[in-house]
């Protein structure tokens, strides 16, 4: 058994070979086949969770067993209707099409911090059996450019998470109170850890003409007031 990782377009792979002495593969067949099984059983009980590769591409951080909604500190009225709500989105493709709407849903949860904003997104997640593609928007290196590039390989039925949203702009491309016409600038991002997105570039992302749909996109924010009004408008995040 030998173990190799190798760069390509969507990141870094990771692949195991296995070599037998033998007069077929027979044996191989029977032991992947039983892994297969072996893990399909194990991943009905967890979530999986992606972060951003290096080069733009998503690569696996784990995975974890689903968490009971019954165990996040929440009104039930609120879960019940979060639940709800993100099934009626996931049943809603065809209706979404006949009328020409983008079918793309988004929340945004705030909250101070340790008040279970992540806890719900997880157990959510495992309600709705959803694997989370969680991206950090203060990351270093992260631009217009390498955003769209991850939100453009995002699968279809998953969770995009991105946390600590007040916390990515302090300087950056913003729009006017009223959330109309071209972006201003107001102070350009010049960090030294080369974080070069602008609210412009995150909005494009999220919800502009190259923006994937069929995902559930959930934001998380400290403070709320601190937040462009145009990441706040309804149907974008509610």
């Amino acid at each position: 058994i030998t173990r190799s990782k190798r760069a390509s377009e969507y990141g870094n792979v990771r692949e195991i070979k296995i070599s037998v002495v033998a007069r077929n593969n027979t044996v191989i067949k029977q032991l992947v086949l039983e892994a297969k099984k072996m893990y399909e059983k194990d991943a009905e009980h967890r979530i999986h969770v992606y972060i951003p590769e290096t080069w733009g591409g998503w690569r696996w951080n784990g995975s974890r067993q689903k968490r009971p909604l019954d165990s996040v500190v929440l009104e039930s009225s609120v879960k019940d209707m979060l639940v709800s709500d993100c099934k009626d989105f996931m049943n809603s493709e065809d209706w979404y099409a006949e009328r020409g709407i983008p079918y793309r849903r988004g929340y945004l949860l705030y909250g101070v911090p340790g008040s279970g904003k992540s806890s719900l997104v997880a157990a959510l997640a495992g309600e709705l059996d959803l694997n989370i593609y969680a991206l950090s928007l203060s990351a270093k290196g992260m631009s217009d450019n390498t955003l769209m590039q991850l939100m453009g390989r995002i699968p279809t039925r998953c969770i995009v998470l991105l946390e600590d949203l007040d916390a990515s702009f302090t300087h950056s491309t913003t729009r006017d109170k009223k959330s109309t016409g071209a972006p201003t600038v107001s102070e350009k991002a010049t960090e030294p850890d080369g974080n070069t997105l602008t609210l412009s570039g995150l909005l494009n992302a999220i919800d502009g003409v190259t923006a994937p749909e069929g995902r559930i996109l959930i934001a998380t924010t400290n403070h709320i007031d601190r937040l462009d009004e145009a990441l706040r408008r309804p149907g974008r995040m509610d």
